[in-house]
């Protein structure tokens, strides 16, 4: 299978999803403002002020852990679709050669 048509068949696998590739950049861009926050709540002025910086780093937190199970997913249908177009593509070398 051309890999054209191995990428369109990831994308309809992922039914329009993120490729595993583009989730682990939203994972690193969320993990840069947990991090921020978590220096926000260091030095914030007031109890106030650090509960809500540590309450947006918990929920950032939870978004972070559903990002890293999707990105296992859209890895795992990445994956299956491109070693289904190699067996496809050995059984056609193979065929060849009877």
């Amino acid at each position: 299978m051309p890999e054209p048509e191995i990428e369109k068949a990831i994308d309809e696998a992922l039914g329009g999803g993120p490729r595993a590739g583009e989730i682990a950049e939203m994972i690193a861009a969320l993990e840069g403002r947990s991090a921020a926050l978590a220096r926000d709540a260091a030095t914030a002025a007031s109890e106030k002020e650090r509960r809500s910086a540590n309450a947006r780093r918990r929920a950032i937190e939870r978004r972070i852990a559903d990002l890293r199970r999707e990105q296992v997913v859209a890895q795992f249908a990445e994956d299956s679709v491109r070693l289904a177009a190699a067996r496809a593509a050995l059984r056609e070398v193979i065929a060849d050669d009877v």
